[in-house]
């Protein structure tokens, strides 16, 4: 049997509690840190404006542009990476918006190290000021995705039988067309339980977050429960 337990990854920065193990932060290949215990992520200090195109026409249109960018241990932003699936005059003018915003780096048993945070950049038309967002869901209008499918992960068989079952912890990007994305393992029970819980969540579809009614990509976390019948 299979349990999808839906979790923020922005939660998970101060601390992965995991069937009750915490599990520490570590660095990644770049040396960057993204989430565990003892790890206090990165602040958005002061957000700057975006600037509108100028083209005219698209002073009405609604787009969010989501970023995940790398905060350095002076808190000046670093790499720059857009999350949306497909490119918008919009971009550039986020980036930049971000670029001139200032930060908080993120501290590891303290002292300062380079974290990956995620921020969106709301260009909702109006008089509503395109300024970069950091939060959770349920703050400052951002929705969770919903799932619209249920897909059952097989048992590994390359598990042996006194193996009554296992947990799989996976992170993943749901995409504003409601598609997951760059999908990684944070904990597991084996390698033969990460292999066929990737392949199941890469099957999930979801009604994607939105910010203020704007479908957005948005970072989760899926459980995946493993039982034998």
């Amino acid at each position: 049997m299979r349990k999808m337990v839906w979790m923020l990854g922005f939660l998970l920065a101060a601390g992965t509690v995991a069937w009750g193990q915490a599990v520490d932060s570590r660095p990644d290949k770049d040396g960057v840190y993204s989430m565990g215990l003892g790890l206090k992520p990165a602040t958005l200090v002061h957000g700057v404006a975006a600037e509108y195109p100028s083209d005219p026409g698209l002073a009405k249109e609604k787009r969010v542009v989501a970023l995940r960018i790398v905060v350095g241990t002076d808190g000046t932003p670093g790499v720059i990476n857009r999350l949306n699936v497909d490119p918008s005059p919009f971009d550039d003018a986020a980036i930049a918006a971000v670029r001139a915003s200032q930060f908080g780096p993120g501290v590891y048993k303290g002292r300062p190290v380079p974290t990956r945070m995620m921020l969106w950049v709301p260009f909702l038309g109006g008089k509503q000021a395109p300024i970069p967002i950091n939060a959770v869901a349920g703050e400052k209008g951002i929705s969770m995705p919903v799932a619209l499918n249920s897909v059952e992960a097989e048992f590994p068989k390359s598990v042996p039988a006194n193996f009554a079952g296992g947990i799989v912890l996976i992170h993943v990007l749901v995409t504003e067309d409601g598609l997951p994305s760059d999908a990684r393992v944070l904990v597991t029970s084996g390698d033969g339980f990460s292999e066929s819980a990737l392949k199941a969540v890469a099957k999930y579809r979801f009604s994607p977050a939105k910010l203020r009614g704007v479908p957005t990509p948005l970072d989760i976390n899926v459980e995946v429960n493993f039982r034998r019948d």
